[in-house]
């Protein structure tokens, strides 16, 4: 999810703000706006991820970051509300890689780790390919902001579907391995 949503926002943010009647200037100043709430928020939440649980905070995160993506079509030409909206969505989700890599380690054997960072990194590759594609489609045959809808969509799912998965597969990989 984090490669795609990067990809998408540095490859087609531009675009869209452009179509969207946003001076190109602006651009330069609107897209920062995800990596400093990023940077702002990325040591609190492995702070609070260390004494809460990476799980409740992944999916709180999700569920902000999947309102920041859904309302940001809604901003219109207004670039300070783009700004903050993308800052949230930074700011909740811009942690999303290393807290996913953190919960990895948490629930497979000490073993499995390295091959789960490797695939993680393959994942991120293969998300920052797709997504600019994707994106370009969308924003020539669907409505604008639908790139938008699409990022929030996925955290939407991410946070839904997660409390199905974590516990199950823990344990199927320790009775399948032995760990």
């Amino acid at each position: 999810m984090f490669g795609y949503m990067e990809a998408s926002l540095n490859v087609n943010f531009p675009v869209y703000a452009v179509r969207n009647g946003i001076a190109l200037e602006w651009v330069s100043v609107i897209l920062p706006a995800f990596v400093v709430g990023s940077l702002a928020l990325q040591m609190p939440l492995g702070k609070w991820s260390d004494k809460t649980g990476r799980q409740k905070v992944m999916t709180l995160c999700a569920v902000t970051g999947a309102a920041a993506f859904v309302a940001f079509p809604f901003a219109g030409d207004n670039v300070w509300a783009m700004m903050a909206l993308l800052a949230l969505a930074g700011a909740t989700v811009g942690s999303f890689y290393s807290l996913g890599l953190a919960f990895v380690a948490d629930i497979l054997p000490q073993g499995m780790v390295p091959t789960a960072g490797i695939i993680a990194s393959m994942n991120f590759s293969l998300a920052s390919i797709l997504a600019p594609n994707l994106n370009g489609v969308l924003l020539d045959s669907a409505w604008p902001g639908s790139m938008f809808a699409v990022m929030g969509g996925m955290l939407a799912l991410f946070a839904v579907s997660g409390p199905f998965f974590r516990r199950r597969r823990s344990r199927q990989i320790t009775a399948t391995h032995g760990f």
